[in-house]
């Protein structure tokens, strides 16, 4: 007696609702991509836009991403380098803020941007902005070119919640940011208010700057200080 058995494969509800929600929102973000973002998005001298799967915006008011010339990809190396197509994703959030991009910039998956009250973010050519950075602006934030941002960075111009120090009225502090060009910022490090960061600078993994950092110079730890001056680097 010969005896076939096929496999019997049950779909519970849970699955059959997690399998429609799954396609409705991959059909509703190209619908939302190409009629919304088309009108939020601004490309001039020959700037392209690449939108790699599963990336989230909100743009709202009169915010945009404006692309000046080169491509800007956004959540790219999708599915690939350890990352989870379904879970990976980058979230840009801007409210009646403005993103300016020059040149080539990559933005990978898990990146996180927070813009509110007219705030500016300008990233320059030849930026790699890498997994779990999150940029958080009230007022500007601004990348030179070349600049290698790794995993879980944190670039902040303000403080996020209101604070006093004196016993006085409890106010919100912003201060732009600024990094040059060249610049390494290693893993899980944190750029606070106020900061300007020179060109050709390295910044050690998980240090805190909170103070200017002069040019070609290695800071490292919590607050960051000068480890070594007259440092060179290359990707």
């Amino acid at each position: 007696m010969n005896l076939t058995v096929h496999k019997i494969i049950q779909v519970g509800s849970d699955e059959l609702f997690k399998f429609t929600l799954k396609y409705f929102l991959k059909v509703y973000t190209k619908i939302y991509n190409r009629v919304y973002l088309s009108k939020k998005i601004e490309t001039r001298n020959n700037g392209k836009v690449i939108i790699y799967p599963t990336t989230h915006f909100i743009l709202t008011n009169n915010s945009r991403i404006i692309s000046n010339g080169g491509t800007l990809r956004i959540g790219m190396m999708f599915g690939t380098l350890g990352f989870d197509p379904v879970r990976d994703n980058c979230r840009i959030y801007l409210d009646n803020s403005k993103i300016f991009i020059y040149g080539d910039v990559n933005i990978f998956p898990c990146v996180r941007v927070i813009a509110k009250h007219n705030s500016s973010i300008i990233i320059n050519d030849g930026t790699y902005i890498n997994a779990y950075t999150t940029i958080i602006c009230r007022k500007n934030v601004e990348i030179g070119k070349n600049c290698f941002i790794a995993r879980g960075v944190t670039i902040m111009d303000n403080d996020a919640h209101s604070i006093s120090t004196d016993g006085n009225e409890l106010k919100t502090q912003v201060k732009p940011v600024k990094i040059g060009n060249n610049v390494w910022i290693g893993m899980n490090a944190i750029v606070l208010k106020g900061v300007t960061i020179g060109d050709g600078v390295v910044i050690a993994s998980g240090s805190v700057v909170t103070k200017d950092v002069k040019n070609h110079t290695l800071v490292g730890g919590n607050p960051a200080r000068v480890i070594k001056e007259d440092v060179k680097w290359k990707p």
